[in-house]
């Protein structure tokens, strides 16, 4: 999930001197229910993980983006 996997190996990856490029729409992420301090959604979950990611460690893009970059190399 976006919140776990994903952002532990972007952040791996950055560690290691690598160009992060994180796609917004290939990843996901599942609800949690209340563990103490209230239910979490998916989407919450999706927008502060990308959110730290983007301010901090890597670029976020769209595939769409990236399919478009790519085509111009």
């Amino acid at each position: 999930v976006t919140n776990v996997c994903c952002d532990t190996t972007a952040r791996q990856a950055v560690e290691r001197q690598y160009k992060v490029i994180f796609l917004s729409d290939a990843t996901a992420a599942n609800d949690k229910p209340d563990l103490g301090w209230g239910p979490v959604k998916a989407e919450e979950f999706q927008r502060v993980t990308l959110t730290t990611l983007a301010s901090v460690f890597c670029q976020i893009s769209t595939t769409d983006e990236v399919i478009r970059e790519m085509k111009t190399l």
